[in-house]
Parts: C-alpha cells; structure tokens; sequence
C-alpha cells in the first residue's frame, strides 16, 4: 500500500475517488486480480510475497473504501428524531 499512500510509480493515490472511479467501476474481481496478479507497473502481490490471497483482498477493500465518497450520517447534529 506504500505505493498507493505515497502515490508513486503511476499509482492511484489512497483516498482519491477520481483516480480509483474507473478502475472500482471495473469490478472487485477485477482489482483482487490486479493486485493479485501485477499490472503495468504495479508488482504481483504488491511485493508482499507472504501475504495471503485474503489479506491482499482486504487491501484492496480498505483501499477501495477510502476511495467512496463519506455519505452523510443519519441522525447527525440537529436533525429530529
């Protein structure tokens, strides 16, 4: 995720909802094979070679979550119940 946090090397910048659209758009399958696999520049497994399949995927799901946009919460600061 270093790469993602310090945005190097071509990669989308942790927290960035525009740079991370098009690729979300593509699908979660899409993004764990991405980081699974490699792709262009980024290296298989994110050069994190002895963690395992799940741990890459809640990688990918942290790093897409930061990239939604904060929805508002219900019942916030004066709002009536």
């Amino acid at each position: 995720m270093a790469c993602h946090t310090l945005s190097v090397w071509g990669a989308p910048k942790l927290g960035d909802s525009e740079a991370w659209s098009g690729r979300i758009a593509k699908g979660k399958p899409a993004l764990y094979a991405s980081a699974l696999n490699g792709l262009d520049k980024m290296p298989v497994r994110g050069y994190c070679q002895f963690c395992t399949d799940i741990e890459i995927k809640k990688a990918v799901d942290y790093i897409v979550s930061k990239a939604q946009p904060r929805q508002k919460e219900r019942g916030s600061a004066g709002s009536e119940h």
